[in-house]
């Protein structure tokens, strides 16, 4: 997981220019082929080098799709673009949720080693052994001969691994990506077809405009947009990776935290608790949908920070009650779900999304493996267990403050404008 957020990491300058080069549906498409390719061939890399670097175009194809398809959404919607931003958040969950149960059938298995004990009688031939289901899976120790007595005792079991068939998933993932950017082509052909030339040479009017009033402006009112934009998306950026160290860090380490706790639940409680809170998450990501178009997204980012305060309260009182870790847990997974989309949409409504700009902000989301705070919490968190609801309660007041930044520029802009007007 570490080298997939490192190499959506890496790959954020380049794209920041690489939508430069065409059209993003189109580029999106040649990627996402690339990638298709690489996942299917994945499982014959015989050689390291050869497995690094496949995942290298994998990790930046990713990363380079995700970006072009929020900036052609972003693009296509504008002002009403809210609602999609958040639907693609949703799919990418459930994704998550999909793929490992699609995959898990296909993966190899392990019987470890056991003693069955025989329920063979003394004249159990050669013959009637072979059809016992033992002899199939199990290594035999002892020799059989035709007509060779069996006495009543145990027969050991070494271990014994069935092949994988991962291949198969992943080429048939790699299938369908194909055919997906072969749509896309399609559909990036059809549309410049069918293109209103009209349509075409009033855009080029429209932006031959604004690059007249840019010359004509002012140039200090130019320079304070300019201040506000990028100190709005240092603050975003900021509150994003914070966001993601906490929930990276919250379900990499809850089962260690309910097996460490005063209840001291099995490991097998603690991720059923986690597949309840991906539940949630998925719900909270549709009702996000559904609200975005008629809430501001400030509203939908208290709405889901105020989630995970909750979430937080009820682990810390929660004390020797199963119940509560569920409740807390759930409130944590519904505040998590479309906060990274809330807080794109928050920006969306205060800064132009440019290449650039929605590059850094998807980088942003995985910066988080970069940063030394989850390290720490594996290092105390057997020892000290609530170290986890102590650095979620850290990132959220991180959060707040943010936000509050975002208010006071927000005013401060505002008053700007006013003063302005005046003139």
């Amino acid at each position: 997981m570490d080298q997939d957020h490192s190499f959506w990491f890496y790959d954020f300058l380049s794209r920041g220019f690489i939508f430069k080069f065409g059209d993003k549906l189109t580029i999106c498409s040649i990627l996402l082929i690339a990638e298709g390719i690489c996942v299917a061939f994945i499982t014959n890399a015989g050689y390291i080098p050869v497995y690094y670097v496949l995942k290298l175009v994998i990790g930046f194809s990713s990363g380079a799709i995700k970006t072009g398809c929020v900036l052609v959404i972003n693009e296509l919607w504008r002002e009403k673009s809210g609602p999609f931003v958040q639907l693609l958040d949703f799919a990418d969950l459930l994704a998550s949720i999909a793929s490992p149960l699609l995959i898990q059938p296909f993966l190899s298995t392990v019987v470890s080693n056991k003693s069955i004990e025989g329920n063979l009688t003394d004249t159990l031939n050669f013959e009637s052994a072979a059809n016992e289901t033992i002899f199939k899976f199990g290594q035999i120790i002892q020799e059989f001969e035709n007509g060779t007595a069996i006495d009543r005792n145990q027969i050991h079991i070494s271990e014994y691994k069935t092949p994988s068939s991962i291949w198969f998933p992943l080429a048939f993932f790699g299938i369908l990506m194909n055919i997906a950017a072969l749509f896309g082509v399609l559909l990036y052909c059809f549309s410049r077809k069918n293109t209103n030339k009209n349509y075409v040479e009033n855009e080029k009017q429209v932006e031959k405009t604004e690059e007249k009033s840019k010359k004509e402006g002012d140039n200090e009112e130019d320079g304070k947009q300019k201040r506000y934009a990028l100190l709005v998306l240092i603050v975003i950026c900021v509150v994003i990776v914070v966001y993601q160290i906490e929930i990276v860090s919250f379900f990499q380490f809850w089962t260690t935290f309910v097996v460490n706790s005063d209840l001291k639940l099995p490991k097998s409680t603690g991720v059923l608790m986690m597949s309840a809170f991906s539940f949630a998450m998925a719900i909270s990501s549709i009702l996000a949908i559904i609200f975005t178009v008629k809430l501001k997204p400030f509203i939908i980012v208290l709405t889901l920070l105020a989630c995970r305060i909750i979430g937080n309260l009820f682990l810390i009182f929660a004390g020797t009650s199963v119940s509560l870790y569920w409740v807390g847990g759930c409130f944590m997974g519904f505040g998590f779900g479309p906060f990274n989309a809330a807080l794109f949409n928050l920006l969306a409504v205060r800064v132009k999304i440019t290449n650039l700009i929605g590059s850094l902000v998807i980088s942003a989301q995985f910066f988080s493996t970069a940063t030394a705070l989850p390290v720490l919490i594996g290092y105390y968190i057997q020892q000290s267990p609530f170290v986890l609801v102590y650095c979620n309660l850290i990132v959220i007041c991180v959060t707040l403050f943010g936000l509050c930044l975002v208010s006071v520029l927000d005013h401060w802009k505002e008053k700007q404008m006013e003063e302005n007007a005046k003139v």
